[in-house]
């Protein structure tokens, strides 16, 4: 996913959610699932789930987008996460082991 604006700041969870932190990158470093993706998909994808994420952290922060579409947002990422996992188990699962 290429990035929509090269200048956009990262900010942390901790960040957004508690107004004594002021450095928006605190607790970036601490993401394990970034990390994860790093080892797995290496230095673009470890980029592209931490654009993602921050993305998607913005926009569950507030801004003018309706909780309605907060929530139907939520439920498309979630389908499309459970989709993607069924469809890896039936690819991957060896045939002795699927019912």
């Amino acid at each position: 996913m290429a990035p929509i604006c090269k200048s956009w700041p990262r900010f942390s969870i901790a960040y957004l959610s508690n107004d004594e932190i002021v450095d928006p990158a605190y607790g970036l470093e601490e993401s394990p699932y970034i990390e994860s993706a790093r080892a797995v998909y290496g230095k673009r994808g470890a980029a592209d789930v931490e654009q993602l994420l921050t993305q998607t952290r913005a926009l569950f922060a507030g801004g003018d987008v309706p909780e309605e579409d907060k929530e139907l947002f939520f439920q498309a990422v979630t389908e499309a996460y459970f989709a993607n996992k069924q469809r890896a188990s039936e690819k991957f699962t060896r045939k002795d082991y699927k019912k």
